[in-house]
């Protein structure tokens, strides 16, 4: 009976393992994507004293869920391998780099869901004073690829380029990425009017994507490392009745 029970335990431990190893992959592509992503903010902040802080609330947690992703990654191929061969050896080495990974995923999960929307903002608005038209810096470069990706126009709305010296140019009031490639049959009235009842509407604010996109973000790294959290313990207490049996 015992015996029975051992060998179950050693094949659920193997594909539960397995399954983790595919999660794993998985995990590590999402924050590979979204490491890449916060290059655009990194682009934005380039010139503003606070870069470091304002790009850090992206990155650490990315590059933390990187690492958790590849330690996950590495555990699950030493309990695959452990469990078949019944190694001791292996499931010892499997259940030390399991302990290392709780802590870890504890750390992400905290990182992730503990960022600050307000140093955002705060970097948006600051970083919209040094746009200059006619400039080729990553801030010019990064708020029209913003503008035009999500279809926004300032922080707020339009009225942040709107402000007093905000952006000089001519009889236009916002820039060309406010109004361009949205299907807008006149994009320069839209540039000199954006306050009018026509073009209001459309020319919500950057910042509001971009908090969804945090959202979104905080809400998959809680919950993907709850549940690895959860499946990592399980798996702890299957390799330590596997090893006692070995």
């Amino acid at each position: 009976m015992d015996n029975c029970c051992s060998s179950i335990i050693k094949y659920l431990l193997f594909i539960a393992n397995f399954l983790v190893f595919v999660v794993g992959i998985v995990v590590l592509a999402f924050s590979v994507i979204a490491y890449l992503d916060g290059g655009l903010l990194n682009d934005l902040f380039s010139d503003l004293d606070n870069n470091d802080v304002v790009v850090s609330v992206f990155s650490t947690a990315s590059i933390l869920l990187m690492t958790i992703s590849v330690i996950v990654i590495l555990a699950s191929f030493f309990g695959c391998c452990g469990a078949i061969k019944e190694s001791k050896c292996l499931l010892t080495i499997y259940m030390v780099i399991l302990v290392v990974a709780v802590g870890a995923v504890i750390a992400g999960a905290v990182l992730g869901y503990d960022q600050d929307a307000n140093i955002i903002e705060n970097g948006l608005t600051e970083s919209l004073t040094k746009y200059q038209p006619d400039g080729e810096s990553n801030t010019e470069t990064s708020w029209d690829s913003m503008q035009k990706t999500y279809e926004c126009c300032g922080v707020s709305n339009y009225t942040n380029w709107v402000d007093p010296g905000n952006f000089p140019v001519n009889d236009f009031k916002v820039p060309a990425s406010c109004c361009q490639d949205r299907g807008f049959e006149n994009v320069d009235d839209c540039r000199r009017n954006p306050g009018s009842q026509e073009w209001a509407d459309k020319l919500t604010g950057c910042y509001g994507k971009l908090e969804t996109l945090i959202s979104n973000n905080q809400e998959f790294i809680l919950w993907g490392c709850i549940g690895i959290l959860v499946v990592m313990i399980l798996n702890l207490a299957a390799a330590f009745v596997t090893c006692c049996n070995v």
